[in-house]
């Protein structure tokens, strides 16, 4: 019998695969099948027990979920969160929460699925809260039963990580570096609030206010029904970059962008001006 593990999917409708790559071949790498679960807006793009309930199969074995989320910045509501993890409990399986962007909140206080249950999988990473994309170092908190099996995954897949990187892992947790997280996390919280206005100022849908990381998941069919085609001419016309719809999924992604606000405000500011500008006098779609 496949073993399948759930994940969400950011696309309303029918799910055919999984939302992120990477997560569909690390799940295809353990030999399991990934099964996408449709989401949409009325669920702040996640997952949710009750859709968790739905999805599963007699082959069913686990729940994989991002809160925040990317490319989307939307989370799970803690209460929501522990009933998913309640489901896959009682279903005889587990959960995997992806924690990675958990610092990087801006309405709520950070928190960990772990203050209220011992059950689940989280992972995080240094890349994000501490901007060490490219280090490729991360942890993983399991329950004790499992390390046994993590470890032999381990040995065949990475072994460790290099010394520079354990270093580097070691100065992240010093609390001038936590001061740094802190100002880089009101930052982006301040750049996602001007990002917001100008997309849905400039025709865009934003439909759900991103609570983390740092993307803006964008309804884009209002300006273009292609997406790639909108991403090309924002940055031809505009000279706005923008991620079409199709790096995330497969379903309705001609209807939808992501855009990033990792940039300074004044950089924003100016995408902004120039998305507005571009819509003003921008010629209809050929």
């Amino acid at each position: 019998m496949s073993r399948t593990v759930l994940e969400t999917r950011i696309s309303p409708g029918p799910a055919a695969d999984c939302t992120r790559p990477c997560n569909r071949n690390l799940i295809r790498m353990c030999e399991g099948v990934p099964v996408g679960l449709p989401v949409g807006a009325g669920t702040d793009y996640q997952l949710t027990a009750g859709l968790a309930a739905d999805g599963w199969s007699p082959g069913t074995r686990a729940v994989l979920l991002a809160s925040p989320s990317s490319p989307t910045g939307t989370m799970v509501a803690p209460g929501e969160l522990a009933a998913i993890v309640d489901e896959a409990d009682r279903r005889g399986g587990v959960c995997f929460v992806d924690e990675i962007y958990g610092e990087l909140v801006y309405d709520r206080a950070p928190a960990t699925v772990l203050a209220d249950t011992d059950t689940p999988f989280v992972i995080n990473s240094f890349s994000k809260t501490f901007g060490m994309t490219g280090w490729r170092l991360g942890w993983m908190v399991c329950p004790e039963w499992a390390l046994s099996a993590l470890e032999a995954l381990a040995q065949n897949a990475f072994i460790s990580p290099p010394a520079p990187a354990r270093y580097g892992g070691v100065a992240a947790f010093s609390p001038e570096v936590w001061a740094t997280v802190e100002q880089r996390r009101q930052a982006f919280a301040a750049r996602r609030d001007v990002l917001v206005e100008g997309l849905r100022a400039a025709g865009f849908g934003v439909p759900v206010m991103p609570q983390g990381a740092f993307y803006i998941y964008a309804r884009s069919d209002a300006l273009d029904l292609d997406s790639m085609c909108l991403a090309r001419r924002l940055l031809d016309e505009a000279g706005v970059t923008a991620v079409p719809g199709c790096d995330f999924g497969d379903h309705q992604p001609e209807a939808h962008m992501c855009f990033s606000y990792t940039t300074s405000l004044d950089q924003i500011r100016e995408g902004v001006r120039r998305l507005t500008t571009w819509r003003t006098s921008a010629a209809p779609p050929a």
